[in-house]
């Protein structure tokens, strides 16, 4: 039985407008539950990333920084086509311990000037301070870091852009562009 018959015309364009109110009214409602999700997440996603780059400019506690990561997480390193995965490699990539590196007078290893974040990413972008490795100075270097994380909030995937300089002492490093798997529909 069609109730819509026994209604006016009036009635029934009232009943439609009310009926497309009501769920329009529940779509809001969910799309206003993901949203405070959404900046849930951001925020959470943003505080871990405030603490790992305080970690790092600090530049003292190695393994507070490595606590960062996820077992098997990898970290990209475009420019000089350095890739590292799992903690293992992660912590020989980053090689705090080497006794040739040196912050010199700079008080701080990285300086932050922009932290962008949705969802389970976070884009950093900034410098690396000035700094001395076996005796040579190196930087101020601009840098790129491009985060993901896994549903612990621990990294899970970093890849990392960072203008080294001078370029002679890095020419010798693998071309990570070899990496890269062009789809056969895209080549005639």
């Amino acid at each position: 039985m069609n109730y819509l018959n026994y209604l006016s015309t009036t009635n029934k364009y009232c009943f439609i407008s009310l009926l497309c109110l009501l769920l329009s009214a529940c779509q809001l409602t969910d799309k206003s539950s993901k949203t405070a999700d959404t900046k849930q997440t951001n925020v959470k996603v943003e505080d871990v990333v405030k603490q790992y780059m305080t970690a790092y400019a600090l530049h003292e506690d190695f393994e507070y920084f490595l606590s960062f990561y996820a077992e098997n997480a990898t970290v990209e390193d475009v420019v000089r086509g350095k890739k590292a995965r799992g903690k293992t490699q992660i912590r020989q990539l980053f090689n705090w311990d080497d006794p040739k590196l040196s912050l010199g007078s700079s008080v701080s290893a990285v300086v932050v000037e922009d932290i962008h974040v949705f969802e389970n990413t976070a884009v950093v972008s900034g410098y690396f301070m000035p700094f001395n490795y076996d005796g040579l100075k190196f930087g101020p270097w601009r840098m790129s870091m491009h985060l993901t994380f896994n549903q612990d909030g621990k990294i899970h995937k970093q890849v990392d852009w960072i203008n080294y300089t001078p370029k002679v002492l890095f020419s010798s490093d693998a071309d990570s562009n070899l990496d890269i798997k062009i789809p056969n529909y895209l080549i005639k």
